[in-house]
């Protein structure tokens, strides 16, 4: 990194692991968006399932906001027969922002309650 970078953290009561984004080669111009988001509310009171219940997503490319074209749940296997849920985004990103092997991506959900969570992280691909 060439530069100085400004880092507006957000913490609040949801979190967001094991982002990863990747694209889909000879698909629509678009990424694909992998992450698990984890209540710390249903933490503290033991609960077996810490999937919040969501009623927003967000994310935005380069501070400018993508579109979401699918959502979808998955199970990630976790060890000793359990699993936990996590999201597949399918997400628009602009033609010229595509090639670029220094992309910022940042995610934010809010649940049910107003709790939010963020993740942020830097990606590219080869041509």
């Amino acid at each position: 990194m060439s530069e100085d970078l400004r880092i507006d953290a957000c913490i609040d009561k949801l979190e967001v692991y094991g982002l990863k984004v990747f694209k889909v080669d000879g698909a629509y111009p678009a990424v694909m968006i992998y992450f698990r988001p984890m209540s710390l509310t249903k933490h503290l009171a033991n609960a077996s399932d810490l999937f919040p219940d969501l009623k927003d997503i967000r994310v935005f490319m380069n501070q400018t906001e993508s579109e979401i074209y699918e959502v979808n749940e998955v199970q990630e296997y976790v060890g000793d027969g359990k699993f936990a849920k996590a999201l597949l985004l399918h997400v628009s990103i602009s033609k010229e922002d595509l090639p670029k092997k220094n992309n910022y991506v940042v995610v934010q959900v809010v649940d049910a309650e107003g709790h939010l969570g963020q993740a942020a992280t830097y990606f590219g691909f080869e041509k």
